[in-house]
């Protein structure tokens, strides 16, 4: 189970040709999936005695804190967003591989996401965009 909320406001300028949209999300979830995973690279096959990976899988915690930036702007036919990013994790794993346990080393990420976009010159969409 991952819950993500955000909190979020578009900023247009220059006809809504470039955007900018700071947003904080909040992201929550069940880290049953992560022990799973870890079964899964680590080849560890679970028996009835060890059945979790990760302790407290199943319990729904707060996992990270992110702060973004998208920055977009249309040009004709072409979508570029920038989206710098700061990521903050939150109550880090402890796994339990056979007899040893580790506590999950976490830390806070920065990065930055770039998407390019081409849309199709097709019907109505075409007719929209001869105008900009």
């Amino acid at each position: 189970v991952m819950l993500d909320g955000e909190l979020a406001h578009e900023f247009e300028l220059m006809d809504n040709r470039f955007a900018i949209t700071p947003t904080f999300r909040i992201q929550a979830g069940t880290q049953h999936y992560y022990s799973a995973y870890f079964g899964r690279v680590t080849g560890h096959k679970q028996t009835k005695k060890d059945r979790e990976i990760v302790a407290d899988a199943n319990k729904l915690k707060l996992l990270a804190y992110e702060l973004d930036v998208p920055l977009t702007a249309q040009i004709a036919h072409w979508t570029f967003t920038a989206t710098p990013a700061y990521a903050i994790p939150v109550n880090p794993s402890t796994l339990t591989i056979g007899a040893n346990t580790y506590t999950e080393h976490i830390s806070n990420t920065f990065y930055i996401n770039i998407d390019v976009i081409y849309h199709l010159p097709v019907g109505k969409r075409e007719k929209e965009r001869k105008h900009v």
